[in-house]
């Protein structure tokens, strides 16, 4: 192609620069408003006309990335800004948030769904439970009766029902309620843990225990804490 120089005749001077390439042509063009705009080819006395629409379109091409790139940029720097400053301002003022309700890494599986009631433990079971925001991180282990229990056995049993407090929300099975109790009776007697077999809510264990007749006859405790009255549909 040769070297060029580019014309550009604005409405107040003529401006002549010396290009490579068209790309030139458009820093020109949007910086001087030009009506008109000549190539002279290296060597050639005589101008040679380039269509400004044509041109125009070009550059406006070019112009519309460029904006693009810099909207880009810049929101980009809002966000790491915003980011940067949010952190520190929770590090600094330090909401007093429940753990269940902060951000954390969750596993929970144990959880299947049931024909009776709203939810049950899933049957012979064994995995993690974890809530990094409580830093715990336990063992739940169901039966083949999807009871948080080994087997049951020849002795007197004890049904244990409720919800996380007789469950033993973030602790292992041998920390439970049931389990402890077991040892202060020196495992005379078989405490069943039963909680979150019926779900969460404390009425749904009346439901549970209509579809099991063969526990209505079982003597019973019931652990209940003040959440659970909102619990209940």
């Amino acid at each position: 192609m040769g070297e060029y120089f580019a014309c550009v005749i604005t409405n107040k001077a003529s401006y002549v620069c010396r290009i490579n390439h068209f790309y030139c042509i458009y820093f020109t063009y949007s910086r001087l408003c030009c009506e008109r705009v000549f190539l002279i080819g290296a060597g050639n006395s005589k101008y040679k006309n380039i269509s400004l629409a044509t041109m125009i379109i070009e550059w406006d091409k070019i112009a519309l990335i460029r904006r693009l790139f810099r909207f880009m940029r810049s929101l980009l720097s809002i966000l790491i800004i915003s980011f940067i400053l949010g952190e520190l301002t929770f590090q600094l003022l330090k909401p007093n948030i429940p753990y269940q309700y902060a951000p954390q890494k969750i596993i929970q599986n144990f959880w299947e769904e049931s024909p009776i009631v709203e939810a049950t433990l899933k049957k012979s079971h064994e995995g993690h439970f974890l809530m990094s925001g409580a830093r715990f991180d336990s063992i739940v282990r169901t039966n083949s009766l999807g009871w948080r229990d080994d087997e049951p056995d020849s002795r007197k049993k004890v049904l244990v029902i409720g919800d996380s407090f007789a469950f033993g929300w973030g602790v292992n099975n041998n920390e439970t309620i049931p389990y402890n109790l077991e040892e202060i009776y020196n495992n005379e007697y078989d405490f069943i843990n039963l909680a979150y077999t019926a779900g969460r809510s404390p009425d749904s264990y009346a439901t549970y225990l209509r579809h099991y007749k063969d526990l209505q006859k079982i003597p019973t405790i019931l652990i209940l804490s003040t959440n659970d009255w909102y619990d209940i549909v």
